[in-house]
């Protein structure tokens, strides 16, 4: 139900809440109620069930389901045309590896390679 970007940011937030608590800052009203004000809105999608399974210790989800899933069988295919076209790769490969280019090309004109 989170894109990467809410489940990043639902991390730091818990982290966040985890310092609150843990530094004795409880009480601090506007600390407290803000996270989780933003925890709130930030969850308001996540809705479903979750079957989990204990084992010697150990808790983990072995399945999921929720109304408001992200996950579409359909558009998870990269076999589909209308849906990803292999092309579309070559633009995200050259974005993602930009600062590395950068760098490489900064440390060869330095007399680096």
């Amino acid at each position: 139900t989170l894109d990467r970007e809410a489940r990043r940011l639902r991390d730091e937030l818990g982290l966040a809440l985890s310092h609150v608590v843990y530094e004795g800052r409880w009480f601090n009203n506007a600390a407290r109620e803000s996270l989780f004000a933003a925890i709130d809105a930030l969850m308001d999608r996540a809705s479903g069930d979750v079957v989990m399974k204990l084992q010697r210790g150990r808790c983990y989800a072995t399945r999921r389901r929720s109304p408001n899933s992200l996950y579409d069988a359909e558009m998870a295919s990269f076999e589909a045309e209308d849906v990803y076209r292999q092309t579309d790769a070559e633009g995200f490969i050259r974005l993602f590896s930009l600062p590395q280019a950068i760098a490489s090309r900064a440390g060869a004109s330095r007399g680096r390679a």
